[in-house]
């Protein structure tokens, strides 16, 4: 059981995270455009995009764009997700990786609540 920490030794509980996501998303932490940036995809180099930026994860459901990141590790499994025209953010933090559905991810099932 090593490593038990974020990549960036990083602890945190769902109103750490919360304050996070509303920093972030109310131009506290970063620019605009510097967020915008972080929102767009990566191109290789034969111009495929690869759906991930600056550690996010960029995805729609339902024809509805979102960002995302998620993390686990033995035992413990995160996850982040954050429509971006609806202003929706979901945090989802799991003692447990077992027996968790993935498809869909954990945050799109908890915003189908608010979205459907």
């Amino acid at each position: 059981m090593d490593n038990l920490v974020g990549s960036g030794s990083i602890y945190s509980t769902v109103d750490d995270m919360l304050r996070y996501d509303q920093a972030l998303f109310n131009n506290k932490l970063v620019k605009p455009e510097t967020l915008a940036e972080a929102f767009t995809s990566g191109v290789l180099n034969n111009g495929e995009k690869t759906g991930y930026g600056f550690a996010w994860e960029i995805e729609h459901w339902k024809k509805k764009a979102y960002v995302a990141h998620s993390g686990a590790w033995l035992g413990f499994t995160s996850d982040s997700v954050h429509f971006l025209q609806e202003e929706l953010s979901v945090i989802v933090l799991l003692n447990r990786d077992y027996g968790v559905p993935e498809e869909p991810r954990i945050c799109i099932q908890v915003a189908r609540i608010y979205l459907d």
